[in-house]
């Protein structure tokens, strides 16, 4: 799940001119054979779920670094409702056609990330877990669009949206999976320190980047 600080947001077609920082349709780097290897470990080592998990967040991660967002923070947790969240600062790009874009296609690299794990695995009873980004999608595409516009441009827009996140997840699925692999470290590491640190029953464990 994305999370983004709430913000009225108004989209323009007057964008400012940027060098493009990512070329989503690049070969991937890496044998996938090695990295299900190392996803089959992290699975041994954290569990299924939490691992999912990881790589759902960490896909949301990448994507954000790839383009101009401002992640400051992620969280995981198997056992806590919201299970994971990535904290943001709204770019100033989001306003404009093209930032709103790079924004449906962020909010649809956790599922897509997950996707390729769930392929990569021959595992399809893994969870995309992409409710709430489905909604915040449907949010950011109908203001993209404009809420007058027919359903059907929504739709057009969310899955021209997803079909990039997808060439996203395998592009940069190696980076992807160091990431997730991070997130699970960090958080392990939080539980072996907790009897030792203040922490409260109400205190989220959090990865700040």
């Amino acid at each position: 799940m994305s999370q983004t600080e709430t913000t009225p947001r108004v989209i323009s077609d007057n964008e400012p001119a940027r060098p493009a920082k990512v070329e989503i349709g690049r070969p991937s780097v890496g044998p996938e054979d090695e990295v299900a290897q190392q996803i089959r470990h992290l699975m041994g080592l954290y569990g299924r779920e939490a691992t999912r998990l990881a790589i759902h967040e960490a896909g949301h991660v990448v994507a954000d670094r790839l383009f101009d967002g401002r992640v400051v923070m992620v969280t995981i947790d198997p056992n806590d409702e919201n299970k994971g969240v990535v904290y943001k600062r709204l770019p100033l790009s989001a306003t404009t056609l093209r930032g709103a874009r790079e924004d449906l296609i962020d909010r649809a690299a956790g599922g897509a990330a997950v996707r390729h794990m769930r392929d990569l695995l021959n595992d399809q009873s893994l969870d995309e877990g992409t409710a709430v980004d489905n909604a915040d999608m449907l949010g950011t595409a109908r203001a993209l669009v404009g809420h007058l516009a027919p359903f059907r441009q929504v739709e057009a827009e969310m899955e021209q949206a997803r079909q990039r996140a997808d060439r996203l997840a395998s592009t940069h699925w190696p980076l992807i999976v160091r990431v997730a692999e991070s997130l699970l470290q960090f958080t392990d590491m939080l539980k072996e320190i907790e009897p030792y640190v203040p922490f409260g029953d109400d205190q989220p464990r959090k990865v700040t980047l």
